[in-house]
């Protein structure tokens, strides 16, 4: 089941706030520290807004949490800063979904109500999207947007790994067939 960005939004509004009073500062103190304007806080808490990653990145670093833990409910024992960017993150996991269901970087930029090149400039972290941007990739994929937030496991690395050898070997075969 899709959240819808509505929902996205009132989730991400009621964990910032928890995050926030749990740690006992003020949305003043917070939007210090993190950078973001007490107005764009205050309109996060809200579920006001359609915040952008890097204002959700500044939050989560002033609040030593990951960017996902601004979705997620997590223990406090596993909230901390990942040791990836989470447009890194992004990158690879709508990549690696996209190839996944066979869908070229234009039919996703499409599906999702973009111009036809923003999934090539997301794959290629060009751009700084909304969680509304990434709710709509997100739902043409068929995940939930915390599914793209998540960080590259094990498994994922090993895959791709593998994926690179293939392509070096077809590369380097098509040459010596020449």
């Amino acid at each position: 089941m899709h959240k819808s960005p509505i929902a996205v939004a009132d989730q991400l509004a009621g964990r910032l706030r928890e995050l926030r009073e749990h740690r006992r500062v003020s949305q003043d103190v917070l939007a210090r520290a993190s950078g973001v304007s007490r107005p764009t806080l205050a309109a996060m808490e809200r579920g006001a807004s359609n915040p952008r990653l890097s204002n959700l990145e500044q939050l989560a670093k002033a609040l030593n949490v990951d960017v996902l833990d601004l979705l997620l409910c997590r223990p406090t024992s596993e909230q901390r800063p990942a040791k990836d960017e989470s447009s890194a993150r992004i990158a690879k996991n709508v990549n690696r979904l996209r190839v996944g269901l066979a869908l070229s970087q234009e039919s996703l930029s499409i599906a999702s109500g973009h111009f036809r090149t923003y999934v090539g400039n997301l794959e290629h972290q060009r751009v700084n999207p909304s969680i509304g941007d990434l709710e709509r990739i997100a739902k043409v994929l068929g995940v939930d947007v915390t599914r793209l937030l998540s960080p590259l496991t094990e498994s994922d690395a090993e895959r791709d790994m593998q994926k690179m050898v293939r392509r070096a070997r077809s590369v380097s075969s098509a040459g010596s067939d020449q």
